[in-house]
């Protein structure tokens, strides 16, 4: 008999979350931008985001705001461990 997770698409591994400030977010970003971590996934949660109801919306509004305005609420990072860890690795653990 074949053992079914009760919840699909969970997978086992660690979800570290550093505290940043402000500052550290804006410049996590930047360095996303550098040829190294180009294969890394980002998604980031901005103020402008969490103020949007709909993904068109976003993509509307993303278009017409300079992202140096962007308060930046959280940066979730995937990718090779090793890449990941580059960037956030001296960061401090959220508690």
């Amino acid at each position: 008999t074949e053992r079914v997770s009760a919840v699909e698409g969970v997978e086992n591994v660690s979800v570290e979350m550093g505290a940043m400030d402000e500052a550290q977010k804006k410049a996590l970003r930047e360095k996303l931008y550098e040829p190294d971590f180009q294969a890394l996934t980002v998604v980031d949660f901005s103020d402008l985001a969490q103020s949007c109801k709909t993904y068109d919306e976003f993509i509307g509004r993303m278009a017409q705001v300079p992202e140096s305005t962007l308060q930046y609420f959280g940066v979730a990072v995937c990718g090779a461990k090793k890449k990941v860890n580059k960037l956030t690795g001296s960061l401090p653990l959220l508690r």
